[in-house]
Parts: C-alpha cells; sequence; structure tokens
C-alpha cells in the first residue's frame, strides 16, 4: 500500500447498480467507488491523464471529450457505441484505466459494496452505503493528523449527499474496537458541502466510476462474456493504490472493499 500523503483530500465518488430491490431491472448491488488525491499533486495527475487520453485516442480512436464509463465499456455503448470495438479492445480499454491508477503514486481508491437482499432498499440503503463511504474517509484524515476532505461527486442525488454530509460532520458514529457499540466520530474534517459535477466533466468522476464497477465486479463475478471485458479480478490490479486502511480484510478477502449486506 502506498502512503496517502496528509494535507487537503479530494476525494471523488461514483456509483454502479441502485437502490431498489426485486424489480425485474434492479441490480444486485450498490456500489459506490472513491478516488482519493491530495490536491497538491491535482494538477499534475490531470496532466498525466490527459496524455493516457491521447494514447487512447490515437490507438481506439476515443475522442479527448468523450465521457467514458464503465458501462460504456462493458456494452460498447454511450460514447464508443459508433467505433464498433471488439470485446478485446475493450477489456484492453478498462484495464488501462485501472492500471493508470494503479502506475501513479498519488492515486487512491476504495469501495463500499453493499449487496441487496432486501433488509435495505431505497432511501435507506442509500444513506447505509454513504455512511459506511464517510466514516471510512474521516477515519482516514484523521490518521493521516486531521487532513481536510472535500467531496467531489456525480451529478443525480445531490441534496441527499449534501444532507448526509452535513450530518456526518455532526452526529457520525463507527464501531468501538472493544465491541461495545458506537462512539460518536463527526466528520469535523469535512469541509464545505460536497460538491456535484456532471462525469462528463469531470476524468477523475469517471475514473471512480471505473472504481466502482471493478470493486462490484470483484465481489460478484459477471458472466463469462463480461468477464471477457472486466474480469474478477480487475479490482486487485489496483494494487498499490487500494487504500487498504479502510477495511481489516482477512487473508483471501479483497483489500479496500468495504462490504454490506443490504
Amino acid at each position: 500500500m502506498r502512503n496517502l500523503d496528509p494535507g487537503h483530500l479530494l476525494s471523488y465518488v461514483d456509483e454502479s447498480g441502485d437502490t431498489g430491490y426485486g424489480q425485474q431491472k434492479s441490480s444486485t448491488t450498490y456500489t459506490l467507488g472513491c478516488v482519493v488525491i491530495n490536491s497538491a499533486h491535482w494538477g499534475g495527475v490531470l496532466d498525466e491523464y490527459v496524455e493516457f487520453r491521447r494514447r487512447l485516442k490515437a490507438k481506439f480512436r476515443i475522442p479527448m471529450r468523450a465521457e467514458l464509463k464503465a458501462n460504456f465499456v462493458l456494452r460498447g455503448t454511450g460514447s464508443l457505441k459508433e467505433l464498433n470495438l471488439s470485446p478485446a479492445e475493450r477489456h484492453l480499454i478498462f484495464r488501462s484505466h485501472v492500471k493508470f491508477v494503479a502506475d501513479n503514486p498519488y492515486l487512491h481508491v476504495f469501495a463500499v459494496v453493499a449487496t441487496k437482499n432486501g433488509r435495505l432498499t431505497g432511501s435507506k440503503l442509500f444513506d447505509e452505503t454513504w455512511i459506511r463511504l464517510f466514516q471510512r474517509l474521516e477515519r482516514t484524515s484523521d490518521a493521516l493528523g486531521a487532513s481536510t476532505v472535500q467531496l467531489i461527486h456525480d451529478q443525480g442525488e445531490d441534496e441527499s449527499i449534501r444532507k448526509l454530509a452535513r450530518w456526518s460532520r455532526r452526529r457520525l458514529t463507527a464501531g468501538s474496537q472493544t465491541g461495545s457499540g458506537l462512539i460518536a466520530r463527526p466528520f469535523k474534517n469535512l469541509v464545505e458541502d460536497p460538491v456535484a459535477r456532471d462525469s462528463r466533466a469531470s476524468y477523475f468522476i469517471q475514473m471512480a466510476d471505473f472504481a466502482a464497477y471493478a470493486a462490484y465486479r470483484r465481489i460478484h463475478p459477471g458472466t463469462e462474456k463480461v468477464q471477457q471485458i472486466v474480469p474478477q479480478n480487475s479490482w486487485d490490479l489496483y494494487e498499490e493504490a487500494l487504500l487498504a486502511r479502510v477495511t481489516s480484510a482477512r487473508f483471501g478477502e479483497p483489500k479496500a472493499i468495504v462490504s454490506l449486506q443490504a
């Protein structure tokens, strides 16, 4: 695990799946992917990612400003629809996104994967999953000497996320290490309200989208057709970028994935 530099931490979040249950088109999980970077390194990493996108354009004809999402790569839809890329090519695109993060010394990832079994649905599932994310960011911030955290997320649930962030500043809790219940851990280092960005205009949110899908498929492998593009071990390829401090993974369990049975 590489070290995360203390300071002002930018945390980019995107989701995979939905919060429904039992519906014909409901997803197996509701997953949040999070990419964390110290703001001091943001400009340099952005420049490197722009160069990475230039290489993708040269090799696969993907426009620089095209939004890249895991679902587009998986199905060959969205910004990739007119390119008629093969499954092998789309696998290379997905893998290259993971490896970009893995190879960059300033990027860190973790995820919260809520596997749905009907106990929580709708807003309750949404809240519990996001609270898990706020808890891990609060613990990371505290471990780094009260580093400040700013949250940037994809547009869509802006008001709900803002309410949870404000609640977390005052009322966030965490489990006691002695198993004796919950202790108060208000997220005092969370600065400002979360910033909602259109993922089409944020490369970093697009990185978080890939992380969310890779984490989901690490816990719930896809069909043989899906695994041609996103193998189960895709999450593990993040390697040193995995923010392992957010979990206490046992031997054989994936690092940096917070699992929730919902």
